[in-house]
């Protein structure tokens, strides 16, 4: 190839820059292509945590509303053996009382 005036030389300067922007724009495109691959994945890696957030409340909710089912059985079950201890407590003084006397 010989560069017979400087024209010539101007074009082929623009050739390799011409190439060049060529492949610094498809390197830009495949940075931004790995970016966004890369905030996908940490997209669904959050998804999957705040699903498995859910699914433990959820079931935490489940729990309790079950054992809110047998608080009121309990609740009184509790009344019914305080009542038994008060009644037991009483006999005990009057019989203290009485052997006092």
């Amino acid at each position: 190839m010989t560069l017979e005036n400087p024209l010539d030389l101007l074009y082929f300067i623009l050739a390799i820059a011409a190439v060049w922007i060529g492949a610094m724009l498809t390197w830009l495109l495949f940075e931004a292509a790995l970016l966004a691959h890369r905030a996908n994945r940490t997209v669904k890696g959050a998804l999957d945590k705040v699903a498995k957030l859910e699914r433990a409340v959820m079931n935490i909710k489940e729990r309790v509303e079950s054992s809110a089912s047998y608080l009121g059985a309990i609740a009184e079950g509790g009344k019914m053996v305080m009542g038994m201890m008060n009644k037991r407590k009483k006999k005990k003084r009057r019989k203290d009382d009485e052997d006092e006397e």
